[in-house]
């Protein structure tokens, strides 16, 4: 089921999660992101499950992180396990932030597939 308008807020989010990276790249937590991302080790790819506000309805793309950047590389089709599960109510508190801060970023999925301890990230 296609969830309307989900792949442009998806779009967005993934835009502002690559943004607040670029922009923290130095600092602790977020350096190792970006360079265990960095190069061919960033060839990795990850499912997303977008849960929409309807019961049952819900998007999944495969992205991949490379360099600290997000990128969608498709929508996925077949049922798969995610690596990250956001609703688009999250997605959309996130793209409402007026720039990108550090805090509050779903990260720590990710964090933790890359062998990545961070204190206090949620996601």
């Amino acid at each position: 089921m296609v969830i309307a308008g989900e792949r442009t807020l998806f779009d967005e989010a993934i835009e502002r999660i690559s943004a607040a990276l670029e922009a923290h790249r130095d600092e602790p937590g977020w350096r190792e992101v970006v360079e265990r991302t960095r190069g061919n080790r960033g060839s990795a790819t990850y499912v997303v499950t977008i849960h929409g506000p309807a019961a049952g309805a819900r998007e999944s793309y495969l992205i991949r992180v490379c360099g600290g950047r997000f990128e969608i590389v498709s929508r996925v089709v077949r049922e798969a396990a995610p690596d990250w599960r956001v609703s688009s109510d999250e997605l959309r508190r996130l793209c409402e932030r007026d720039a990108p801060r550090a805090e509050g970023f779903p990260l720590a999925w990710l964090a933790r597939r890359l062998g990545i301890e961070r204190d206090g990230d949620r996601g």
